[in-house]
């Protein structure tokens, strides 16, 4: 499993996390931009992605998914919204 982040507090609590559930060798966490990632995935999940890429470049984002998704892939968004 591969994740990224742009946060260095959320890197440092998910590689702590990882260590203490003993699955170092499962999970890989890059502390990076999630378009400058390499390789393709089988699987996508973007947990509360969208509200911080904004309506603006909602195309790029999912362009960048379809470039990182294989073929029959799964891509799962996660989205929370606030009427007001």
């Amino acid at each position: 499993m591969t994740c990224v982040t742009l946060s260095e507090q959320q890197l440092i609590l998910a590689r702590n996390r990882v260590k203490a559930a003993g699955v170092e060798d499962l999970v890989e966490i890059l502390l990076c931009d999630y378009r400058a990632i390499s390789g393709t995935f089988d699987r996508i999940v973007s947990i509360e992605m969208l509200e911080a890429v904004g309506h603006e470049y909602l195309g790029s984002f999912f362009e960048s998914c379809d470039k990182y998704l294989n073929p029959d892939g799964v891509l799962v968004v996660q989205v929370m919204n606030h009427q007001m």
